[in-house]
């Protein structure tokens, strides 16, 4: 897995803001975070051996990071770089919806992911974000065909998305919005998550939609790494796009019943009470 790993800041807010408004948080709460790291923690408790490669600097997050994916059972792989780390706030309203706003902080290059190639020549997967250079996701993606290794894409944010990433993948996991932007006929397949109301599959001319379970929505942010993660994690175990968006979609739900993101991604002997 290669992605963006920083600081997350979470404010409680009764409603987001109108033009010019200034609210007052009802609750403050910090964590690592960034999609790709999300991912790499998602899709380790739900039982995959997970390598991550991303790129911290030289302050007092990196360490945080660092210590969070070695009690998730994940291979560290991040390299530190001069500049700062990533950093990430997120508002929470009432209704669990979010709003949020990151900086990017330093970056993988090339030959950083050179340097990771014998972990994606062992992987059954390989699981991307938009949230790191272009050139970094476009050289991934061509040692990942060379080894034969499934390329899953979750393209957020929609912003280095070239003909080179989304030809060379195998899936994309877009959510509505996201698939708006995108010419899905391009992709081979495509999961389009569409929140409380589940996910559409389209692979050719099909498009199958699955439910996702009821739940009470406390935080959403979030959901969509879950559902990735566990798609990829599905895949990897020999189940179809059907199944694994199934796998998905009670993942995704456990996960925004919960606050917070880290402390409310689902282990996967939880599913058991959603699937």
């Amino acid at each position: 897995m290669i992605g963006l790993s920083g600081q997350s800041v979470f404010m409680s807010v009764g409603n987001f803001h109108e033009n010019e408004e200034t609210l007052h948080c009802r609750s403050l709460f910090e964590e690592p975070g960034g999609k790709g790291y999300n991912q790499a923690v998602a899709a380790s408790r739900l039982g995959a051996d997970v390598a991550f490669l991303s790129a911290l600097g030289e302050d007092p997050y990196a360490g945080v990071c660092r210590a969070r994916l070695v009690a998730e059972n994940i291979t560290d792989c991040c390299v530190i770089k001069r500049g700062r780390t990533a950093l990430a706030v997120i508002l929470v309203n009432d209704a669990g919806d979010n709003r949020v706003t990151v900086y990017p902080g330093t970056r993988l290059t090339a030959s950083d992911v050179t340097a990771f190639n014998d972990h994606i020549a062992n992987s059954d997967i390989l699981l991307l974000q938009l949230e790191v250079p272009a050139e970094v996701n476009e050289l991934a993606i061509t040692y990942a065909r060379r080894h034969g290794v499934k390329v899953i894409l979750n393209p957020a944010p929609v912003l280095n998305l070239t003909d080179k990433i989304l030809d060379g993948s195998w899936l994309i996991t877009p959510n509505r919005h996201e698939a708006e932007r995108i010419d899905l006929s391009r992709a081979p397949r495509a999961i389009v998550t569409l929140g409380a109301e589940g996910a559409k599959i389209l692979a050719g001319d099909k498009s199958t939609h699955v439910r996702a379970p009821h739940v009470t929505a406390v935080n959403t942010t979030g959901a969509g790494d879950v559902f990735t993660a566990a798609v990829a994690v599905a895949t990897a175990k020999g189940l179809g796009l059907i199944k694994a968006a199934e796998f998905a979609c009670a993942a995704a739900a456990l996960k925004v019943s919960r606050p917070y993101l880290l402390d409310g991604i689902p282990f996967a002997h939880e599913l058991d009470m959603l699937t």
